[in-house]
């Protein structure tokens, strides 16, 4: 029952407001279900702006052959996809910008926050969002590490 209600009712943070990181140069806002962006802003004035993608449900469930957010393999951190296309057209590749969105569970921060941007291929980027309220799913429970002590004793001498 739990499982199978989704992730969508742990998204609650998401839907209320856009988020904002500023990595360098550019500063990037999120907006759940709606738009990536990237940016540049002098003195509180927008020069340089690109969106990264809108949401697109059609490549989000091809992503997984069907239903719904796609699953990151289990030897990847534990999480949820969302394809995000047709951004705006890319000088240096000539196709239109693209981006994954990967939602994460961070049990350590009670803000949702973008937690990282890469762009592993010229205009195609992954940003990993992270959410405190998603660690209540079942999917995103990490298995409490189970600490052992290990005790050494020395070897007896051995005889020459």
């Amino acid at each position: 029952p739990e499982q199978e209600q989704g992730i969508d009712a742990y998204l609650g943070p998401l839907k209320k407001s856009c988020m904002t990181k500023t990595d360098g140069w550019w500063t990037y806002e999120y907006c759940h279900g709606k738009y990536l962006r990237q940016y540049h802003a002098t003195e509180g004035r927008v020069d340089v702006d690109f969106h990264l993608g809108f949401y697109d449900a059609d490549a989000t469930a091809a992503l997984v052959g069907g239903g719904g957010p796609a699953r990151v393999p289990p030897e990847a951190l534990p999480g949820s996809v969302h394809m995000f296309t047709n951004g705006t057209d890319c000088d240096l590749t000539g196709k239109a910008r693209e981006a994954q969105i990967m939602l994460t569970c961070d049990k350590d921060h009670p803000t949702s926050h973008i937690a990282s941007i890469r762009e592993p291929a010229t205009c195609s980027y992954i940003v990993t969002v992270a959410l405190h309220s998603l660690c209540a799913h079942p999917h995103f429970r990490q298995q409490e590490e189970r600490i052992m002590g290990i005790a050494c004793t020395p070897l007896p001498a051995a005889a020459a």
